[in-house]
């Protein structure tokens, strides 16, 4: 017969994780899905690393684990997340896309 569910289950969880490297961009990327790597870094406008991005994401999750791993990677504890992108028009938002 066919695949097995664990087999599938495998593929699945492959090509989430494949997709979740790809986002990253080898340190280009964001968990953000507007976040902009050609916008260059000046006032007000600081990348975060990848271990304190997803300190950010396991603190929202409410994954205590993940948090004291990410802290153990190196991710900055005291790292301030701001405006996330930039409106049409020049004026910020917080906390989503724009809208």
């Amino acid at each position: 017969m066919g695949s097995t569910i664990e087999e599938i289950m495998r593929k699945r969880q492959r090509e989430a994780q494949e997709a979740y490297e790809a986002m990253w961009a080898n340190g280009a990327g964001s968990h953000h899905p507007d976040y902009d790597p050609e916008v260059p870094p000046g006032p007000g406008v600081v990348k975060a690393d990848r271990p304190t991005e997803e300190l950010y994401n396991a603190i929202v999750r409410n994954d205590v684990y993940r948090v004291y791993d990410k802290i153990e990677e190196g991710a900055d504890v005291n790292f301030v997340f701001g405006c996330v992108c930039v409106c049409v028009g020049g004026g910020a938002r917080r906390g989503g896309a724009p809208g």
